[in-house]
């Protein structure tokens, strides 16, 4: 089974890559994490619930999905694919959606292993992890994370965050999607770019976009 799904990726990067040859557009392909598929694939509350019941099994699952990713990173490199996106959601809105300790102790080592390999082939890679990204922003620095998105506005202040970590790290999204983008008008929309903009551009380091999905 894994090796048909590498197969399809390997076909879908050379897809894309074929499809911008002779423009100024990169490719970008997405990449599990270890922890966000291992959850989805059994339901949230199962997980959490087998955290302590059954750990081996969610061993197994952090494991299974870590070595795809792994493969998925090496075909980005293999193909020079221009930038690696980790899609990992780790927190809520108030915080961690496990321990500090359980990211240290399982979650960063699996993680290192996929960035290496984009780090080795020079790719740069930006991690998407919705909720409160307090905790989880040191962590990004240490794996050599380029940037972060999409830091939600009702619990993140990106002021703050570049005061603190400066040019660390770029900061990717923040408009929020339900005032202005949803509810507000269209000037409402361009003055929050405008400030967005004005208060985080200048000295690099900022990709204006929503602060989360855009539903229907």
């Amino acid at each position: 089974l894994l090796h048909q799904w590498s197969q399809e990726v390997e076909v879908a990067i050379g897809q894309a890559l074929e499809a911008v040859r002779g423009t100024k557009l990169g490719v970008a392909v997405s990449i599990p994490g270890p922890l966000y598929p291992s959850y989805l694939s059994i339901g949230l509350t199962d997980f959490m619930v087998k955290l302590t019941d059954e750990p081996a099994l969610v061993t197994r699952l952090l494991d299974f999905n870590t070595d795809w990713a792994c493969e998925v990173a090496r075909l980005t490199v293999k193909h020079g694919a221009s930038f690696a996106i980790l899609g990992e959601d780790l927190a809520h809105t108030s915080g961690l959606l496990v321990s500090p300790r359980y990211i240290a102790e399982q979650w960063m080592p699996r993680t290192r292993r996929i960035t290496q390999i984009l780090h080795q082939g020079r790719v740069p890679c930006m991690v998407h992890s919705c909720g409160k990204l307090e905790r989880v922003l040191p962590w990004l620095v240490e794996l050599g994370c380029v940037a972060v998105h999409p830091l939600q506005p009702q619990c993140n202040d990106i002021y703050a965050v570049r005061r603190q970590y400066g040019k660390q790290i770029a900061l990717v999204g923040n408009i929020d999607i339900t005032c202005p983008l949803s509810m507000g008008t269209p000037e409402d929309v361009r003055l929050e770019t405008r400030e967005h903009l004005e208060r985080l551009a200048p000295e690099g380091g900022y990709v204006v976009a929503a602060g989360h999905s855009i539903i229907n």
